[in-house]
């Protein structure tokens, strides 16, 4: 239970975002230095391709409730990967876009509070079952 699929992700998505918030933190940081090229985080569109392919073994369930097995095993395996942005936006030749690093930096932050809610649901249902429905 504590090492499903679902908490797998995630997990990884947790640190895709906890990576990105320091990248951009970098960006913002950098937003002077001469020659300085920004940098990106990939990570959910990789998932969401990673999702799409479904695995050719799958489990046969007898009941709805049972555990499916097989499917997705590719998209636990995805890491979030650092990228370097091209393109020259300053006359310093450098690329950091202020507003837009903090609008990155706050859309970052909805989207880790969102995991954190997901990962607490996940917990409170485990507690939920645990207890048998009370508390």
């Amino acid at each position: 239970m504590l090492n499903s699929s679902k908490l797998n992700m995630i997990s990884h998505a947790l640190d895709a975002a906890a990576m990105r918030q320091r990248v951009i933190a970098d960006n913002i940081a950098n937003v002077d230095t001469p020659r300085y090229q920004s940098k990106g985080v990939a990570f959910e569109h990789e998932l969401k391709k990673a999702m799409e392919v479904k695995s050719s073994f799958v489990g046969f369930r007898t009941d709805p409730k049972h555990i499916s097995i097989g499917g997705n095993s590719r998209a636990s395996s995805i890491s979030p990967q650092v990228f370097v942005r091209s393109g020259i936006m300053q006359n310093h030749l450098n690329n950091v876009d202020v507003d837009a690093e903090m609008t990155n930096m706050v859309k970052n932050q909805i989207w880790y509070n969102a995991l954190v809610d997901q990962t607490n649901s996940h917990f409170n249902g485990l507690k939920k079952a645990i207890s048998g429905g009370k508390g």
